[in-house]
């Protein structure tokens, strides 16, 4: 698992499409606290060990909110899948171009 995320987490800060949530929310607060996780998890190459912590607190919202929220849950979680291979995906392709004499669109 952590070889696959490698790249996902070589970008400090995971920067992409998502908007930053307002500064004093409670969303900002956890989406702070978890990207901090994220990044100490990265550098100790310990990823394997976070990965199941956060399972294991997704699953337990899942099962405190019901089956609508475990669906939301994967829902999300596979939406931003797609983003990060939509993302890999352009990038590869604006390289590819750039060798081939073309400017990325």
């Amino acid at each position: 698992m952590e070889q696959q995320s490698q790249s996902f987490g070589s970008k400090p800060g995971m920067t992409g499409a998502r908007q930053d949530p307002p500064e004093n929310s409670p969303q900002a607060l956890y989406d702070h606290a978890v990207r901090e996780l994220i990044k100490d998890a990265y550098e100790r190459r310990a990823v394997h060990h976070l990965a199941p912590v956060l399972t294991w607190a997704l699953a337990g919202i899942g099962s405190d909110l019901g089956q609508a929220a475990c669906g939301d849950i994967v829902m999300r979680l596979g939406a931003e899948l797609r983003r990060f291979a939509d993302q890999r995906q352009a990038i590869l392709e604006a390289g590819e171009a750039r060798k081939g004499g073309l400017k990325p669109q």
